[in-house]
């Protein structure tokens, strides 16, 4: 039995490997080769301008500072929709709550 199934090995092993050194078929272009065109011929080179810089433009609302200022408080934490203080901040001194 081992026989018969050593010689089956052998054999499929040796038609793999002729079927695996068959020369692969040459491969052809689809369609003919096309000459290129006649190329483009540049246009007149134009100099380039002066410069120009941006002069100083005003920021809308003064500056950096401002982006900051949302309108919130300016001491300590907001007062709840009803006018009492979170429970995080129990402590209430004028509009506004403190831990």
């Amino acid at each position: 039995m081992r026989i018969v199934v050593s010689v089956a090995v052998i054999f499929a092993g040796f038609a793999l490997g002729v079927e695996m050194w068959r020369p692969l078929p040459v491969a052809e272009a689809q369609f003919e080769i096309q000459e290129p065109g006649t190329i483009q011929q540049p246009g007149t080179i134009q100099q380039p301008g002066t410069i120009q810089w941006p002069g100083s433009q005003p920021r809308a609302g003064g500056g950096r500072d401002d982006l900051l200022k949302a309108g919130g408080p300016t001491s300590g934490p907001p007062l709840m929709p009803g006018g009492g203080c979170a429970k995080e901040y129990p402590i209430r001194r004028g509009d506004a709550c403190y831990p």
